[in-house]
């Protein structure tokens, strides 16, 4: 046997016999170093203890924080889809109540067309969509399908200052046209000054067109001043849809014609 291994075996019989010797020991101290020894002991013994449950703990903790990611997420999920199932129900309302041939669609992102502020929508020919179709929501009008791919198109929507529609005062039936001026903000034009038009008046489409059929809600009037020439009023109308959180839309299958920017 290696010399080295033959010293330890020693010097293991060695303490243990020491042990043995000391706790089978009755002399005072003797009893006093053992007290010590057992404290000393137990001491470690705790902390070894402890550092055993800070590592259960931590694990525990891991735990419980990815479970709590996971019911967040969940909840998140949840949530949305009953937002979701509002809008949609918004819209099978919206369906139910006019008289129009529409096609559900959902917009996948904002258009890429350059000087001309578009949607993308994930329906196409295959659907029955065709060019200048109008697309809506419940909310109200968003604009018109600009170019039909098979599966996709492109709707080009009222917040672009090349989109006109013809326009109506709900209340006083007087007829404008109704273009975008900025940021949340449409232009009224052709309203004369001793024309009848108040503050909150409600603004539809007239019906003079191709495309637009009458009386889809278009926004709100917010503000009448008199225009610098004096012969027509200045009147600006808050948009009913609120084009930052469209996702869902409604194309009405109507005669179309191949004006794009135009009625």
């Amino acid at each position: 046997m290696n010399t080295s291994y033959k010293d330890y075996i020693a010097l293991f019989f060695t303490i243990t016999i020491s042990l043995i010797l000391i706790y089978s020991n009755e002399n005072k101290q003797i009893q006093t170093f053992r007290m010590s020894v057992l404290d000393g002991t137990g001491w470690l013994q705790k902390q070894v203890h402890n550092i055993k449950q800070i590592k259960t703990l931590k694990a525990e903790n891991e735990r419980l924080l990815k479970q709590n990611a996971i019911y967040s997420l969940k909840l998140i999920e949840a949530r949305d889809a009953l937002y979701e199932n509002d809008r949609l129900k918004a819209l099978l309302k919206f369906k139910m109540e006019h008289e129009y041939d529409l096609v559900t669609a959902s917009v996948l992102s904002k258009g890429l067309t350059r000087n001309v502020n578009t949607i993308v929508i994930n329906r196409g020919q295959i659907h029955g969509i065709k060019r200048n179709m109008p697309v809506v929501n419940d909310e109200g009008l968003i604009g018109k399908i600009f170019t039909v791919g098979k599966n996709y198109a492109l709707v080009h929507i009222l917040p672009d200052p090349n989109f006109r529609v013809s326009a109506r005062i709900q209340r006083s039936r007087i007829n404008g046209i109704l273009s975008w001026e900025k940021e949340g903000i449409c232009s009224l034009l052709g309203i004369h000054q001793r024309a009848d038009v108040q503050l909150n008046d409600l603004i539809v489409t007239s019906g003079y067109s191709s495309i637009f059929p009458k009386g889809i809600l278009l926004g709100k009037v917010v503000s009448i001043a008199n225009h610098p020439d004096g012969l027509f009023k200045e009147i600006f109308i808050t948009p009913a849809v609120d084009f930052k959180k469209i996702e869902e839309v409604l194309v009405i299958l109507t005669p179309v014609q191949n004006n794009v920017f135009e009625e």
